[in-house]
């Protein structure tokens, strides 16, 4: 498979990018115990073979039918399934999973509401979704346009406190955190003129030594969010 820099391979990911994506999966390996899960834009598969080894049945989904292919020959086992679909259009299930998984896909979609409507008729009463993605106020504060080369969108805390009001009930956790200082927008200007007049990459928002995933408290910001939902009633 061709490495485009987005999508996680194990020959082309950098080290730290496989690091955070190792994480993510044994962070929801701990919610999926005997579950029913569907791992949303399950890439090549790594990761939806990881959760099965706890989870009674997973079903991955991706967009790429060579990643899919890839998955199948490389990551099938009993209790896993491997799919081809695009994330807004697929046929979810109503009611069935117990545990959704959905790591850096919502910032990829044209119509992220809809795929929470989705995800959310999908998922059990009672279910659980562990979603991540990145937090605009660490990866691309000075534009209203995304960093990211394929993202059409990237969050900022409140956007995604918005959507999830009516739907979910939210527990925040987030990797590779800063001091929320640092995001402070007159000091982060003043550190980029610094960067531009020098010629130096600091890497205080893009390279931080602690993959962990740890709860969100108010003196950092997350440069990932990772937030468990749970379904409202």
């Amino acid at each position: 498979m061709k490495f485009t820099g987005e999508r996680f391979l194990f020959r082309g990911s950098s080290n730290r990018t496989k690091a955070d994506t190792i994480v993510k999966y044994l962070f929801a390996s701990f919610f999926v115990g005997d579950k029913i899960v569907l791992d949303i834009a399950s890439g090549i598969g790594f990761g939806s073979f990881f959760l099965a080894q706890e989870a009674k049945k997973v079903l991955g989904v991706d967009i790429s039918s060579k990643s899919v292919e890839y998955a199948r020959e490389n990551f099938l086992r009993d209790n896993i399934k491997f799919e081809t679909g695009n994330a807004l259009t697929y046929n979810y299930p109503k009611n069935y999973f117990d545990v959704i998984v959905s790591f850096q896909t919502i910032e990829h979609l044209d119509d992220p509401e809809k795929f929470l409507d989705l995800l959310s008729s999908s998922l059990k009463e009672g279910g659980t979704i562990i979603l991540a993605t990145p937090n605009k106020k660490v990866v691309s504060p000075f534009t209203k346009e995304p960093i990211g080369k394929f993202h059409k969108f990237e969050f900022y805390k409140k956007d995604l406190k918005k959507m999830f009001k009516n739907r979910f009930e939210a527990k925040w956790y987030g990797q590779r955190c800063v001091s929320k200082i640092l995001t402070n927008y007159f000091v982060r200007w003043s550190i980029r003129v610094l960067e531009i007049l020098l010629k130096k990459e600091f890497g205080f928002y893009g390279v931080r030594e602690s993959y962990q995933i740890v709860p969100l408290k108010f003196w950092y910001e997350a440069k990932d969010f990772v937030i468990i939902l749970t379904k409202k009633k």
